[in-house]
């Protein structure tokens, strides 16, 4: 996947960020932290909780 060109005429706009499905244990390891931090911190990070089904 490339990298997606900024979008100069509307400065305001951000590039668009697609959302990725991820394990609460593999976001941990990306951390460097434990899950119960993940489940407690998420929210204050941006990150948002998804329960399949």
């Amino acid at each position: 996947m490339e990298p997606q060109p900024f979008d100069t005429t509307h400065p305001r706009r951000l590039p668009r960020v697609e959302p990725i499905v991820t394990e609460t244990s593999e976001v941990a390891v990306m951390l460097s932290t434990s899950t119960s931090w993940v489940y407690r911190e998420a929210s204050k990070l941006g990150l948002k909780g998804y329960k399949p089904g």
